[in-house]
């Protein structure tokens, strides 16, 4: 019987569990990562949504005051959607006048963290941006408008601006919102 080649298969059998575990521990490890990233996403798009909560709640609340701005820090490549006349989000089961989202998608169906407005109108204009001329066309500066409601953030800074005018609160971007 030869001992060497029985040896031999020992180790490679050694070699073979051990690239195994550094495969599942690596496998792991990324996975704890995608986790905790899209942990920060939403606490970031909560984040921008309190700020811009806050925001309309003053100038609702204001006698003198129907327009503010903000700067906001959300999520690049996400958006903010508003829907009105008591049409939720989906997953959103309470019904209220206008819902107001940070959302990864235009559609809003995955992750999103949305706030709901019982009386206010609440609407996300896109109408009303700066637009810069790209080849010919009119593009908005630094903004994808996906449709009237709904606005793409392109930079990681927003100058979002809140007014409110014959009982509807309107969200719009800011003047010195740049394209890179």
């Amino acid at each position: 019987m030869n001992k060497d080649g029985l040896l031999l298969g020992e180790h490679t059998i050694n070699l073979v569990i051990a690239v195994l575990v550094i495969l599942v521990l690596v496998g792991g490890l990324y996975t704890m990562y995608n986790i905790n990233r899209g942990n920060q996403d939403l606490e970031k798009s909560e984040t921008a949504l309190d700020i811009i909560i806050d925001r309309i709640n003053f100038v609702k609340d204001s006698e003198e005051l129907n327009e503010i701005s903000v700067i906001i820090y959300p999520v690049k490549g996400w958006y903010l959607k508003s829907f009105n006349n008591f049409k939720s989000p989906e997953g959103e089961k309470e019904l209220k006048k206008s819902w107001l989202c940070i959302c990864d998608g235009a559609g809003c169906f995955g992750e999103k963290i949305c706030k709901g407005f019982k009386e206010e109108d609440v609407f996300v204009d896109s109408s009303s941006t700066t637009f810069i001329p790209t080849g010919g066309y009119m593009m908005p500066a630094g903004i994808d408008s996906v449709s009237e409601k709904t606005l793409k953030f392109k930079d990681a800074v927003w100058e979002i601006i809140i007014f409110e005018e014959e009982d509807k609160i309107s969200i719009r971007v800011g003047e010195n919102v740049k394209n890179e």
